[in-house]
């Protein structure tokens, strides 16, 4: 096991990163990764394909399962707007205030019903579900608002769209 770790681990490792993009969800999956193909070496069969390609097809079809899952994507769409932003110093951390940047100002400007669905969403960290239940609108109307309100938030604050 070691030495199929250390042969193939940097490799299997930049194919789940490509996929996932996040450090901590690649690392996870290639422990989990690599602990299926051990338990399912003897299904490997050097006639269909060499070692590595084996490997590497199931490194992908686990990352496809965790981006297609219902989760993984709602835990993307629902990320806060501190982490929508990396942070460049770990020891100096920026703190979020919507005031500093201008989004305060900005949300206010807002239609009505677009400013309610950010400010339940984004302000009040409700999740969809919990927005559309206190704004009493249906779960597909807050996302389509969210959606739209996000798209004339990025128009006003990056001119020219980035």
């Amino acid at each position: 096991m070691g030495e199929l770790y250390d042969r193939y681990s940097g490799a299997l490792y930049g194919i789940a990163y490509r996929i996932l993009k996040s450090k901590e969800e690649t690392e996870d999956l290639l422990q989990e990764g690599f602990l299926q193909i051990w338990d399912k070496i003897d299904a490997f069969d050097r006639d269909k394909g060499t070692l590595y390609t084996w490997m590497s097809t199931i490194i992908r079809n686990k990352c496809l399962d965790v981006v297609r899952s219902r989760s993984h994507r709602d835990q993307k769409k629902n990320r806060s707007l501190e982490n929508s932003v990396p942070v460049i110093e770990r020891e100096n951390p920026v703190t979020y205030n919507p005031d500093t940047i201008g989004l305060g100002r900005t949300v206010e400007e807002l239609d009505p019903e677009l400013k309610e669905v950010v400010e339940s969403l984004y302000f009040n960290g409700n999740t969809q579900s919990e927005a559309s239940r206190e704004l009493d609108i249906p779960l597909g109307t807050v996302k389509t608002r969210a959606r739209r309100a996000l798209s004339v938030l990025r128009s006003k604050m990056i001119p020219n769209g980035g």
